[in-house]
């Protein structure tokens, strides 16, 4: 999509891209409540995101090859999301090319974060 793309309005489409994120996040959110009439919390994981998303549910970053480029990178892209309100958010891991070592690493980054959030 180019840079200068406008909407009605003259709002640059940068600023609205991920609005359909939110709206996705809020409906679902919102219909799965009435569904189970307000008794049950909803759990809804998306990889589109916008200011106010993490009212609504958690957010997946996106698809990872076991690796220890994605691992050095993934985990400032998570603990970014945590300080700006989304605190729950993670990572897929694609495991069909991982490297017995970065499996490891990877284990040990998951264990080091659920001790952590757990209080221990």
């Amino acid at each position: 999509m180019p840079r200068d793309a406008l909407h009605l309005g003259g709002i640059e489409y940068r600023e609205l891209h991920n609005s359909y994120g939110y709206y996705f996040h809020m409906a679902t959110s919102n219909g799965l409540l009435k569904r189970g009439g307000g008794n049950d919390r909803p759990f809804v994981l998306s990889r589109a995101f916008f200011p106010g998303s993490q009212r609504y549910g958690s957010v997946w970053t996106g698809d990872n090859t076991a690796d220890w480029d994605h691992l050095r990178v993934s985990v400032p892209m998570i603990l970014t999301l945590g300080l700006t309100g989304i605190s729950f958010s993670g990572k897929w891991i694609f495991f069909l090319t991982y490297h017995l070592y970065c499996f490891d690493g990877w284990s040990w980054l998951i264990n080091l974060v659920i001790s952590s959030n757990s209080g221990f």
